[in-house]
């Protein structure tokens, strides 16, 4: 038995309206801010801990980088493997737009 084209969108377009409603449903049964803030809060976790993955693999470091206008580019990682966590210093960098 072959539905129509016309019973096929009836059926989609209720589909949708009953899957919009069930989430405004749920919007206001959690609230919005608090939804938007689930949502953030477990973006902030897995990017944190995404970041601590890469500081997994690393080492401490330093690294000179010499610029086209002449400064130089000074960064030094210091990674603690205990804490999963890392520093990142740029003393030694000039900060001004002035060539050597």
């Amino acid at each position: 038995m072959s539905l129509t084209i016309r019973a096929r969108l009836t059926l989609l377009y209720f589909g949708v309206l009953t899957g919009a409603l069930l989430i405004f449903v749920l919007l206001c049964d959690y609230g919005f801010q608090r939804s938007i803030n689930t949502t953030v809060n477990e973006a902030s976790l897995n990017n944190l801990e995404s970041v601590r993955r890469v500081i997994d693999r690393i080492g401490s470091g330093r690294f000179l980088y010499k610029m086209d206008n002449g400064r130089d580019l000074c960064v030094a990682i210091s990674v603690d493997k205990q804490t999963r966590s890392a520093i990142v210093d740029f003393t030694g960098t000039r900060t001004d737009n002035r060539a050597k």
